[in-house]
């Protein structure tokens, strides 16, 4: 009986150096798996950040609009809405000022481009717009979903004054 090892599956393990090619492969497949997980991970994290900043931006943007209409119909003598437009006019005569709402002066980018304003009585209006996160002009479309701005603005001063804008 020989103590030395004859054959090479005889030989002790510690004499086995180096990986073989089989376990090499199993290696780089697993880690492959493993990594495209990781990426398309991160990719979602990215899609989903950018579609809330887009949201978030939506309802700011929106908000602001909102309440500049809210605030010009408080502050206004007289106005004039059609379908997709409103003009309100501060003061009276000559030295009146007007302001116009509409799609182009809306600095948030508009679901379908529109502002819907229609007569709540005599004295007031209902808007109606969905914003989408960025400005007006900006040339990507934004994934994220629209918020909704719905609202009425009444004038506060309930006299009659002529509108003399345009």
């Amino acid at each position: 009986m020989s103590l030395s090892p004859t054959t090479p599956w005889e030989r002790p393990l510690q004499q086995d150096k180096g990986l073989s090619l089989i376990e090499l492969i199993v290696t780089v497949v697993i880690l492959g798996l493993i990594l495209s997980g990781i990426a398309i991970m991160f990719s979602n994290i990215l899609t989903t950040q950018s579609n809330v900043t887009a949201q978030s931006d939506g309802m700011i943007r929106g908000q602001s609009f909102a309440s500049k209409i809210e605030k010009a119909m408080r502050d206004g003598s007289a106005f004039s809405a059609t379908a997709n437009s409103l003009i309100v006019q501060f003061g009276s005569g000559p030295s009146a000022t007007c302001k116009t709402f509409n799609a182009a002066t809306a600095k948030v980018r508009l679901e379908g481009g529109t502002i819907t304003f229609t007569s709540a009585g005599t004295n007031g209006i209902h808007y109606l717009f969905r914003a989408i996160g960025g400005e007006a002009a900006d040339p990507v479309p934004s994934t994220a979903s629209p918020v909704r701005f719905s609202g009425e603005a009444y004038l506060r001063n309930t006299t009659s004054v002529v509108l003399t804008c345009w």
